[in-house]
């Protein structure tokens, strides 16, 4: 955590031994996890988070330890997240061979539609939206600019 600390530019209040190997939301946090409290509304989250540390702000009183001190814990989970969570690869425009389109969909020139997929009558899929392999759009859906819609949904 120590690392981690130096790398977000916080303070350590508490072991800074502990290992932190991914982020999480306080609710769904497990040990081995980060998460943040940005403000005082859900710092009674904190008694039953099961993280191993939790980013807070300089001003928030709490027992729950370690911390990692902040002067804005929401930019300073971000940062923890580009180091957690990968950046994805987003595939090349285009719609796979093996996908369903409706012919009354429309589907920008720019989307990925990968393999496997249906798109239902009516369904606009707007530009560099992303709809991985087997995803399954109804009839009548809209599907955003850079909406990325993960495997089989």
């Amino acid at each position: 955590m120590d690392e981690l600390a130096k790398r977000i530019s916080c303070e350590v209040q508490g072991d800074p031994s502990v290992i932190i190997e991914g982020v999480n939301t306080l609710d769904a946090a497990k040990p081995g996890e980060l998460s943040f409290v940005h403000n005082e509304k859900y710092i009674s989250q904190i008694k039953d988070c099961k993280a191993s540390a939790i980013v807070v702000p300089y001003d928030l009183e709490t027992d729950f330890r370690p911390l990692l001190r902040s002067r804005d814990p929401y930019v300073t989970f971000g940062e923890a997240m580009r180091i957690f969570l990968p950046r994805r690869q987003r595939p090349m425009p285009g719609i796979h061979p093996s996908a369903v389109v409706a012919e009354s969909a429309q589907v920008d020139p720019e989307a990925s539609v990968g393999p496997y997929c249906f798109i239902g009558e009516g369904s606009v899929i707007q530009g560099a939206a992303t709809l991985m392999a087997g995803t399954q759009v109804g009839d009548g859906c809209w599907i955003g600019p850079s909406v990325w819609i993960f495997p089989q949904v």
